[in-house]
């Protein structure tokens, strides 16, 4: 983490400054940030019993786009993975002033977010697959930031500015080196066509 440098964090906010003079490595960095770092998220939702108001693919729609803390699911369930995923059983039924929300889901999730009310004699008994992915291979779900842009940097100092906003799966410092451990990789990208071509910085070049 030594060339980046003057980390500060403020709630989903984060500015750094990256110490290189090559405007290729940057957006190889950024690059990195949003396609490269895999993250937790609900791969798929297998339903046993759906007597709800919701057909199950909208449900596992919903479901499939809640946010994991991955540090925390990293810290407390990573010891429960199996077979590179993890499964969670729901089990709820309805009634009077019933809303389903994360916190009948035993995970850690960002935020407390309501998924629908159960009226009376409904009844929901599915399991959630929660798996790691990247998002330029698999889904942009996997993605842990919503930003990831430059700015200036104070007079004297050398770089780039970085100001990006996560979207609470990962710390902005976290994702930050996670991001430099994924440029090797991010530099392999093999994504050029007639309407683009990746720029990749000559010293990565020589490490694909």
């Amino acid at each position: 983490m030594d060339r980046v440098t003057d980390i500060i964090s403020n709630g989903d906010v984060t500015t750094a400054i990256f110490h290189s003079d090559d405007h290729q490595e940057f957006n190889l960095l950024r690059r990195a940030a949003l396609g490269y770092i895999q993250t937790w998220a609900v791969f798929c939702v297998t339903f046993h019993v759906n007597i709800t108001a919701k057909k199950e693919d909208a449900l596992a729609q919903r479901l499939g786009m809640l946010i994991i803390d991955n540090e925390a699911f990293e810290r407390d369930y990573l010891h429960l993975v199996k077979n590179d995923r993890y499964i969670v059983r729901v089990d709820i039924k309805g009634g009077d002033d019933v809303e389903f929300t994360t916190n009948d889901i035993e995970l850690p999730w960002r935020d407390v977010t309501p998924i629908m009310p159960l009226l009376p004699g409904h009844h929901l008994v599915c399991d959630l697959h929660i798996k790691r992915f990247d998002a330029q291979g698999h889904h942009i779900k996997h993605c842990p930031l919503a930003t990831f842009a430059p700015i200036p940097v104070p007079e004297g100092s050398d770089g780039f500015g970085i100001r990006m906003m996560g979207i609470g799966m990962l710390s902005g410092e976290e994702i930050l080196k996670r991001a430099l451990d994924k440029m090797v990789v991010a530099a392999q990208d093999k994504s050029d066509n007639i309407f683009m071509k990746i720029a990749v910085p000559p010293k990565y070049r020589i490490q694909m």
